[in-house]
């Protein structure tokens, strides 16, 4: 079990899931996540660790749910309605990416450094889901027609991901929306032009 794609309707399992999730939080700021236990998220969140294991099946299916929830509604954020791809769009889309990283880099350090390997998996699998999900719904640009959704959005998302965890790792002397763009333009050079 890890993060459900849908809300559960029951209100108490909403509150025991965002208890768990919290208390995971909380922790990632105090420890690494490596030496973060079962125990340790059941005591913060104030439930037992039957009560745990009936929401997740370890403390991975916990992290990739307050991970992807959390970098899906800071994407949604920046787009509430269908967009189509543009570069434009494609720079929001990774300046986003590069934020949240920069994000978890800079509050939880020693478990951003800890739990790198997992965290990649999982928010590039959040960047895929989301540029699917975005073609799907908009469709492919002009100058994309003809390549199969799946492959813009692998390239897309492991382009991106990349970018921003090499960006999150420097000295960032260049700003998000500048390394955003940049990684825009690698993927879309003047696509749109060669469109019209």
């Amino acid at each position: 079990m890890s993060c459900p794609a849908n809300e559960p309707s029951d209100p108490r399992v909403r509150r025991t899931r965002a208890l768990l999730q919290n208390a995971l939080r909380d922790l990632l700021h105090e420890k690494k996540f490596g030496v973060i236990s079962v125990q340790d998220i059941a005591e913060r969140a104030t439930v037992n660790r039957a009560t745990f294991y009936a929401h997740f099946d370890d403390k991975y299916a916990l992290l990739s749910c307050v991970l992807r929830s959390e970098l899906g509604a800071k994407l949604w954020s920046r787009f509430p309605k269908p967009t189509p791809l543009t570069c434009e769009s494609l720079t929001l889309l990774a300046a986003a990416v590069f934020e949240f990283i920069g994000e978890m880099r800079t509050q939880c350090p020693d478990s951003a450094r800890d739990m790198e390997n997992t965290m990649g998996s999982i928010l590039q699998e959040e960047i895929y889901e989301f540029i699917d999900t975005w073609l799907r719904i908009g469709g492919l640009a002009p100058p994309l027609r003809g390549q199969p959704r799946e492959t813009v959005a692998t390239v897309f998302s492991w382009s991106i991901y990349g970018a921003a965890h090499r960006w999150s790792r420097s000295d960032r002397k260049q700003t998000a929306e500048d390394a955003a763009r940049e990684i825009s333009a690698l993927l879309m050079p003047a696509r749109e032009l060669s469109a019209v």
